[in-house]
């Protein structure tokens, strides 16, 4: 190699030289790889091409609604935890659950700020309106019981009955 070519290289029978990769340091794909802010991005798939203001505001409110619905799908999950008949169902739900956290968290790989704030804004939401049931609790017409509670009221609601 002469001293003006020692730093191209060759990569899969591709020959690049210096300038080139450093055309390319940083590209990956048109993926952005810092935080951004704009309105003018793609979410998840190409033809999800959001390019207005307008569009860009709808997108992050399903995006706040998308983290809230996952919220609800990990509480509903736990409330389904130990009832053999509902397995398929807890099974259902953690597969959805599952999914929408993978598919949120490639909208946040976005790199779009903007976004990334529906996100954690959609998530707090979601945790203030559905939040985690501690063990040994359960949820009950609406009200979170310890199964304390529930004994002492099915032994109350057995005397009665006699």
């Amino acid at each position: 190699m002469s001293g003006d070519k020692m730093h191209d290289m060759k990569m899969g029978g591709m020959e690049m030289d210096s300038e080139s990769m450093a055309s390319r340091k940083g590209d990956m794909g048109g993926m952005a790889m810092t935080f951004q802010w704009g309105y003018n991005v793609v979410v998840l798939f190409d033809w999800l091409h959001v390019d207005g203001y307008i569009a860009y505001n709808l997108m992050c409110l399903v995006i706040i609604g998308l983290c809230i619905l996952k919220q609800y799908l990990v509480q509903h999950q736990i409330s389904l935890t130990g009832y053999r008949q509902r397995k398929l169902e807890e099974t259902i739900v953690y597969g959805m659950h599952t999914t929408l956290g993978y598919l949120i968290m490639l909208v946040a790989m976005t790199f779009n700020i903007g976004i990334f704030i529906a996100i954690m804004a959609g998530c707090t939401l979601g945790h203030y309106y559905y939040p985690p049931i501690p063990q040994g609790f359960s949820v009950k017409s609406g009200d979170i019981q310890s199964k304390e509670m529930q004994i002492k009221r099915a032994a109350t609601l057995g005397t009665r009955c006699h």
